[in-house]
């Protein structure tokens, strides 16, 4: 038995990276580009995380922000087609023989390719809406949704230009984002990316998608949600349906340490989206930081006490949870700041096998690192409603919120990649995201990995080309004796020579 539900939408108007409410709150939504660090590389991952500690503390003025992962598909016959016209017209065929191989191997050995793009939302201080908008949102929204959202925008765009007191407040965002080369979205982006909170799992015409909602703000949640009794929620949507399940994450180690689950989630051979809403805690006052945990300091400070006395065995738990709250009270006493933050992963597929089976390796590879993740059986509408771009995180959201200073909510290691080579390039190959030794077994070693290698060498010289470092070609390969260092260079000689550059050097 299956239960049906909506969730409206309640964004009025977008205007560039900035998004208005039906309630006057505005959001600034931004890309934050994945910084390139090697597993191995340690004291990158220290720099890095000491960037994003210092841009967290300088949103605490804003009160909260989200941070998501998102899994973005890969059009691999669009990036081999951009290749392909590059190949010298004598040797295109052989190229399109290579191209089809390799398309042909890669989609059976890994269904789909994906990669991950990070985005920071945070809002701003509140749109003052007059009495009259107010009133027409409260007496018409429902029964009048369309009429009422076209008055109001037409009421917002041209008479009050809501976004023009919100310019200044954007500007000095992106500079303190600047740490982490945060660029503030596209008006098209923030209008797809919106709409993508609807279609999880369904591979959409995104022109289509953004026609539509250019067209109507309102058809951004043209998707219908049912609640299954299994748990998972059966997305359907005119371009098609999907399953989808939420997966709170309930529970950190007590030592977080380099705990970087980032890197972790980007080694899954299956997409999964991470969102983080957080919110800041006040370190002072009855209700602050500081008082709760003296509170609770002396309240386990006095069981432990009394249990010494009686000769009791004290228990771990307790001993452990009086030294996380001495943490606390320091850090307080030394200006760090804290967060209450809700963080939940979403996986999708086509059948509820699909889904479990995702699901235990989420948890087996979540355990691993000490974290546990719960199934959440009965909060999907909760968390569908919840995991929205747009939606912040509460007092009177309580389940799964987990507290840390921020200092220890860096140990995540967000904002990382692993990615080595090209967008568009040939396929060399399989990238390593272990530091096993697999004593030369590469089946293994292949199976392990869902990430390909792709290089294309003289984008190099090309223009405008996002993320390029540099413009020489030259290239380094090191190895251990036999361990194929002659065979990719002659592999890499051969691919390459398909290109018409190497025509017009020689």
């Amino acid at each position: 038995m299956k239960k049906k539900a909506t969730w409206e939408n309640h964004i009025l108007a977008v205007h560039d990276n900035l998004v208005l409410k039906d309630d006057g709150t505005v959001f600034a939504m931004f890309e934050v580009p994945a910084s390139i660090i090697s597993m191995m590389d340690f004291n990158a991952k220290e720099n890095h995380k000491n960037s994003v500690q210092a841009v967290i503390t300088s949103l605490y003025e804003n009160l909260g922000f989200e941070i998501l992962m998102k899994p973005i598909t890969k059009d691999l016959l669009k990036a081999y087609e951009i290749l392909l016209k590059d190949c010298d017209p004598r040797t295109r065929e052989f190229g399109e023989y290579l191209l089809e191989q390799s398309y042909t191997e890669l989609m059976n050995e890994l269904g789909s390719l994906h990669h991950h793009k990070f985005f920071m939302t945070i809002p701003l201080t509140d749109f003052e809406l007059t009495g009259d908008l107010k009133k027409m949102m409260k007496q018409g929204w429902q029964r009048f949704r369309k009429s009422v959202v076209n008055l109001i925008r037409r009421e917002l765009e041209f008479s009050l230009k809501w976004y023009e007191s919100y310019k200044q407040n954007a500007q000095n965002l992106e500079m303190n984002l600047n740490l982490i080369q945060a660029r503030p979205l596209k008006q098209e982006e923030t209008l797809l990316y919106n709409s993508l909170n609807y279609l999880r799992g369904i591979e959409v015409n995104q022109d289509e998608v953004l026609a539509d909602v250019k067209n109507a703000i309102e058809n951004m949640d043209d998707t219908t949600v049912d609640v299954r009794s299994d748990g998972l929620l059966e997305i359907h949507h005119p371009q098609g349906s999907s399953l989808l399940k939420f997966l709170p994450l309930a529970d950190y180690p007590e030592v977080v340490n380099n705990i970087h689950l980032i890197e972790h989630l980007q080694t899954l051979p299956f997409p999964v989206e991470f969102r983080i809403k957080a919110r800041f805690r006040k370190n002072k006052g009855a209700l602050g930081m500081e008082a709760t945990a003296e509170r609770n300091r002396d309240r386990i400070g006095t069981e432990l006490s009394e249990a010494d006395e009686k000769g009791n065995v004290t228990k771990s738990s307790s001993v452990g949870a009086y030294m996380i709250l001495e943490d606390i009270i320091s850090g307080v006493d030394n200006g760090e700041y804290f967060l209450d933050f809700l963080p939940v992963f979403a996986i999708t597929g086509s059948t509820p096998d699909e889904i479990n089976y995702y699901k235990k390796m989420l948890m087996s590879s979540m355990e691993g690192l000490g974290i546990k993740v719960v199934s959440s059986q009965f909060d999907q509408p909760y968390l569908f409603y919840k995991m929205r771009s747009t939606e912040e995180l509460t007092r009177s959201d309580k389940y799964w919120v987990q507290n840390m200073k921020v200092s220890a909510f860096v140990e995540n290691l967000f904002f990382v990649s692993q990615k080595i080579g090209s967008d568009v390039g040939f396929p060399f190959g399989r990238v390593d995201h272990t530091t096993l030794n697999w004593a030369g077994n590469y089946e293994k070693a292949i199976a392990s990995s869902p990430t390909p290698f792709f290089w294309n060498m003289f984008q190099a010289n090309k223009e405008n080309i996002d993320g390029k470092l540099g413009d020489s070609p030259h290239t380094l390969i090191v190895g251990d004796t036999g361990s194929g260092k002659s065979f990719f260079a002659k592999l890499a000689f051969r691919r390459f020579s398909l290109d018409f550059t190497v025509r017009n050097w020689l």
